[in-house]
């Protein structure tokens, strides 16, 4: 059955045959031409702007999270160092109490020993000689 075929038709074929051989080859080697010059370059290009942008996504996206750290870094020094000025202000608060409490304890004491001494003023001699002598020390008359 195919060889009757081709002995009908084999005459007309054989040119069609011969044709379409270089008319392939012709293709294809323009197909290669026209990916080689036309369309690769174009991926390449594609390619490498979406690679970029995807490096470029990336990259703004460790520096935002860089950025984050550095604030959540910051936010942790500053509480450690409020929490250390804040420790350090109830050191000196409690200290301060501590000498009122001292100073009220030592004017209730003096005030006491003025009370069994039966005096009014709370100068004695040897403060007002101190006071006298102080103030001739800082006098502008005498340091002429």
């Amino acid at each position: 059955m195919i060889w009757s075929l081709l002995t009908r038709f084999g005459p007309a074929l054989i040119p069609a045959v011969i044709g379409a051989v270089p008319a392939f080859a012709a293709g294809w080697f323009a197909h290669g031409v026209e990916f080689n010059t036309i369309d690769r370059p174009a991926i390449i290009r594609e390619t490498m702007a979406t690679a970029n942008d995807a490096c470029t996504i990336r990259t703004m996206v460790a520096a935002q999270n860089a950025e984050q750290a550095e604030r959540l870094r910051q936010r942790q020094v500053n509480a450690d160092v409020v929490r250390a000025y804040e420790e350090a202000l109830r050191a000196s608060e409690a200290e301060n109490v501590a000498i009122d409490q001292q100073r009220t304890q030592e004017i209730a004491d003096y005030e006491k020993e003025l009370a069994a001494a039966d005096r009014t003023c709370p100068l004695n001699d040897r403060d007002i000689e101190w006071l006298m002598l102080d103030n001739q020390r800082t006098s502008p008359a005498t340091s002429r």
